[in-house]
């Protein structure tokens, strides 16, 4: 059965290369763009033929790929190349595919159906040891780099009957005409048919796609949060989260995925993965960016997730724009348990929110990038919920305070603190006109449901409770 294969992060590579313009028949596709090479070649592709990935491809219409089964299993619908002699380099090039149209919130992703068999055969063979297939990007100019953002090699496990591979797009890539290629290095040691030295593979590939992942504007305001990554497939994020790479920091191996190694509880957890290069002075960003919070600051909720790093601590902080790291405020560095283990060792922080006063509306997790230090933080089972500390009826600032009845069909009633203004809100921050008179606040017309009251006496002296409505 084929399945998703999560790529392991060791395995990412951003080697940047200089290649020549080329383009088959000059289109420019839109996405979603898809292609299960019923023919070969398809549209708009091409291959190339002994070009390494320092010069880039430049001699066009020839190499190893060809038209078979996928997987060996009959004869047409996939493309393959044999994986088995000294030096051979092969490209296979995609069109032209136009992601300009990218939302703010928006996010690419390129998968593709993958299987890995010995010559001829059906069931899974490990590339040799100097063998490697790189999925490759660049954005369209004579002038722009081609960078690969995903490798295969002889560490690479598939299912016997391939797998669906799927990579987010680099987010440095939105609002770009780009091309991506398949390429394949057969390294410097040939096929050894008497001692069986070195493998013969069968490499396998079809319906290869390119889709936007998270609608544009879809997302409303959530009033809480309750993620545990399992409703992903990885390496995906959840609708409405966003992936904020900077784009040096994308150059430099960075990147935030959910991956079922290491989950706390379900079956995903998320990691942020950086690697900064030494030489590098820039300040680039790496934020992991919650959904729209439409009571962020109700001053009622508290932060809550599970976590554990190696060699990193994370800041934790709030945005007001999901797609700019300069609106991110930090609230608090979180000294994260590096009680680093083979099957991982999560310890659950909260931070809270009940003073927070600000006018941002997103939660905002950074990595601190530890300069020239490979550094994976991993996150699992966020929530943002009511303070627990703010039981109904009580002060957060004077037990001697009291909002009663608690569980209320008519009006509610304050003790022991003289307000001057009340205001009352849902749990999802609107707020509800209501009168009052003396110590009464009229609640008798308001509908079903949990409430926050805030009050302010001459002094500008807060008191903030909870009633229930019937």
């Amino acid at each position: 059965m084929k399945k998703n294969l999560q790529l392991s992060l060791a395995l990412l590579a951003s080697i940047a290369i200089y290649g020549q313009e080329y383009d088959a028949c000059g289109n420019i596709e839109t996405v979603p763009y898809s292609t299960n090479f019923s023919s070969f070649l398809p549209s708009c592709w091409d291959e190339a033929d002994y070009a390494t990935i320092t010069d880039g491809p430049s001699v066009f219409g020839t190499g190893g790929w060809a038209v078979d089964g996928f997987n060996n299993n009959g004869t047409t619908g996939a493309v393959k190349t044999r994986v088995r002699w000294a030096g051979k380099k092969d490209w296979l090039i995609s069109p032209y595919l136009d992601i300009t149209p990218a939302s703010s919130t928006g996010s690419y992703s390129v998968s593709w159906d993958m299987a890995f068999a010995g010559h001829l055969g059906t069931t899974f063979q490990p590339l040799a040891a100097d063998d490697e297939l790189h999925l490759l990007i660049k954005k369209q100019g004579a002038t722009e780099v081609w960078t690969s953002i995903a490798v295969y090699d002889d560490t690479t496990v598939l299912d016997d009957a391939g797998e669906t591979i799927i990579i987010e797009i680099p987010a440095a890539y939105n609002g770009s005409v780009i091309q991506l290629a398949f390429w394949i290095d057969e390294g410097t040691n040939g096929y050894n048919a008497g001692d069986g030295t070195y493998s013969d593979v069968d490499l396998s590939i079809d319906n290869f796609q390119v889709i936007e992942t998270t609608a544009a504007n879809s997302c409303d305001p959530v009033a809480d949060l309750d993620e545990d990554f399992s409703s992903v497939i990885e390496p995906n994020l959840p609708d409405c989260w966003v992936s904020l790479i900077g784009t040096t920091a994308v150059n430099d191996d960075a990147e935030i995925s959910s991956q079922s190694l290491y989950a706390n509880s379900a079956s995903n957890a998320l990691v942020i993965f950086s690697l900064e290069n030494a030489n590098d002075t820039t300040d680039e960003s790496i934020i992991l960016v919650s959904p729209e919070i439409s009571n962020l600051s109700l001053g009622t909720h508290s932060l809550s997730f599970y976590a554990f790093s190696e060699n990193d601590d994370i800041i934790v902080g709030t945005l007001s724009d999901p797609n700019d790291a300069s609106t991110f405020t930090a609230l608090e560095t979180v000294e994260l348990s590096n009680d680093y283990s083979a099957d991982g060792n999560y310890v659950e922080y909260n931070v809270d929110f009940t003073g927070y006063t600000g006018t941002n509306s997103y939660i905002g997790f950074k990595h601190p990038r530890i300069e020239d230090t490979p550094s994976f933080i991993y996150l699992d089972d966020i929530t943002w919920q009511v303070d627990s500390s703010l039981s109904i009826g009580d002060s957060i600032e004077d037990k001697d305070i009291k909002i009663y009845p608690r569980i209320t069909s008519e009006n509610v009633y304050v003790e022991g603190f003289e307000f001057q203004s009340a205001n009352v809100f849902t749990l999802t921050g609107q707020k509800i006109a209501v009168q009052f008179s003396g110590s009464m606040i009229y609640t008798n017309k308001l509908s079903s449901g949990m409430y926050i009251v805030q009050l302010t006496d001459l002094n500008g002296n807060n008191y903030t409770g909870k009633f229930i409505k019937n």
